[in-house]
């Protein structure tokens, strides 16, 4: 009787170990891959690719938010962003990609 309930709760703990690990949040339940790119002399303004983002475009655009949030608070210490093609405006999809810029106020 202990050997199934030890074998379930190593299941349970690795599944856990696993999911601290992979440390991407899914929108929409899905976790969309992006890039982000900055020049080297203007770090502040970046572009930001949402890939696949026709499998959800809300989800998607959510995901752009939390990236380009996440971009200028690692780089600058802020969240504030001024958004050129930002998450809220009619999306920019080329090729089944949303594309969105910005620049981190600083």
């Amino acid at each position: 009787m202990r050997l199934p309930i030890i074998i379930s709760l190593a299941f349970v703990v690795s599944a856990c170990g696993e999911a601290w690990q992979d440390n991407r949040i899914p929108f929409g339940g899905i976790i969309f891959a992006y890039s982000v790119d900055a020049d080297q002399d203007k770090p502040e303004d970046f572009r930001l690719v949402i890939k696949n983002a026709v499998q959800n475009v809300d989800a998607s655009r959510e995901a752009g938010q939390y990236e380009g949030t996440k971009y200028c608070v690692e780089t600058f210490g802020t969240s504030d962003i001024e958004w050129g093609q930002g998450p809220e405006a009619d999306p920019t999809i080329i090729k089944g990609n949303l594309h969105l810029n910005g620049s981190c106020s600083v």
